[in-house]
């Protein structure tokens, strides 16, 4: 579900871009969000392995 509503929000940013205004804003929060994500994935704990240590392999 999510991969669908990543390519659909492609889709509407297609349109949306072409105002000025709004790409500056967008690509702001987009570069905002780079950095903010690889900090947090980088620095955040595997609460994946403690799960699983105690409660077993996740059933999905």
């Amino acid at each position: 579900m999510l991969q669908a509503q990543l390519k659909s929000w492609d889709t509407v940013l297609e349109n949306l871009n072409k105002d000025p205004f709004f790409k500056k804003v967008v690509d702001s929060q987009r570069d905002w969000s780079k950095r903010v994500a690889f900090y947090d994935l980088m620095n955040s704990a595997d609460y994946k392995l403690a799960y699983e240590h105690y409660f077993g392999k996740l059933g999905f």
